[in-house]
């Protein structure tokens, strides 16, 4: 197995070479074109695609099956980030972001285990960027085009922090020893980002469940936006982290769909939540209490685990009707490296 130290040292120097774009995003795609591959050829990779897949642990004969769906040999192992906790500190409303950051890491993390694949026993998620200062950098440079009191803690849109990512407006950076505080301080660009790594132009992928399973299999996790009240709900650990799909509002969280699964023969969305395992806020507070430099929220917490056999995740019907309309809930960005 390769240790913790030398698969980051591989990471390094995947980082570091110059390789093939992963797939290259047009801006606006809403249909099957928006997907990497000819009519014929989707048809064909979809007919082969498993009846679950997750990036927490493949394992070597989910390996073999992703070879014959995409094309690409695939190292065994976990490639998903860990769960994150946007609350640690307090209340601060940044799933959006770091939605948007962890999918990234995730997506690096696919295509390290593809480039050297060879090379690799046993795959770790061995990639975290340091989320406070994507935090600081989102508000530096999104809060100068506004006038109406917002911070980076008052919620966004994937897309938005995506394009500033794509853009060279918020630098990703490995975590050295930054602590998340729950709230943006000042920032300015004073260290290098990743080498070699682009993000390309953010999309917004139609809420077609067979299309976005080959997606996920094909280039990796992707961030969804669903309503925060399906994953309140206080049922939903005697549920096992399923979501009761009668709970229907509007949108107003962001997760990382990191594969699927079948729960009572249908499939289901694995979704990694970004409230840690252990307590989030029962209310969203009077956003005045958090800014640039302070966070004074005091709210109610309540134990929250999700699924208690896999903490941080829930999951969600693939027909869910909280996630149909317009516009789409799933958002994309293509990683190269």
């Amino acid at each position: 197995m390769v240790a913790r130290a030398s698969l980051l040292v591989l990471l390094i120097g995947l980082l570091c070479a110059v390789c093939a774009s992963v797939f290259v995003a047009r801006r606006g795609a809403s249909s099957l074109r928006s997907f990497p591959l000819a009519r014929r050829a989707m048809r064909a990779h979809l007919s082969a695609l498993p009846e679950r897949w997750s990036w927490q642990h493949v394992t070597h004969a989910d390996a073999q099956i992703a070879q014959r769906v995409t094309g690409r040999a695939l190292a065994p192992g976990r490639y998903a980030s860990p769960v994150f906790d946007q609350h640690s500190s307090r209340w601060c409303g940044c799933c959006y972001l770091v939605a948007a950051v962890q999918m990234i890491q995730d997506r690096l993390h696919v295509a390290m285990g593809r480039a050297d694949h060879a090379a690799i026993d046993t795959m770790e998620p061995v990639l975290e960027f340091d989320m406070q200062r994507a935090l600081d950098m989102y508000q530096a440079e999104h809060a100068a085009t506004r006038s109406d009191g917002w911070n980076a803690c008052k919620g966004g849109m994937p897309t938005s922090v995506l394009q500033a990512i794509s853009d060279g407006r918020v630098d990703l950076v490995l975590t050295v020893s930054t602590r998340w505080r729950g709230h943006p301080v000042s920032a300015t660009r004073t260290s290098a980002p990743v080498a070699n790594t682009t993000i390309g132009e953010p999309t917004v992928l139609p809420n077609a469940p067979r299309e976005l399973m080959l997606r996920l299999i094909t280039e990796g996790p992707l961030v969804l936006g669903i309503n925060s009240l399906c994953l309140r709900d206080p049922r939903l650990a005697r549920r096992k982290g399923v979501v009761d799909t009668t709970i229907v509002a509007p949108r107003d969280h962001a997760v990382t769909v990191i594969g699927w699964r079948p729960i009572d023969g249908r499939p289901h969305w694995i979704l990694r939540n970004s409230w840690g395992t252990e307590q989030v806020p029962t209310e969203r507070p009077d956003a005045a209490c958090v800014g640039v430099g302070f966070n004074e929220c005091d709210v109610r917490t309540t134990s929250w685990v999700g699924d208690p056999d896999n903490p941080g995740h829930a999951y969600v019907d693939v027909e869910y009707a909280g996630l149909a309309g317009s516009p789409s809930a799933w958002y994309d960005a293509p990683v190269s490296v």
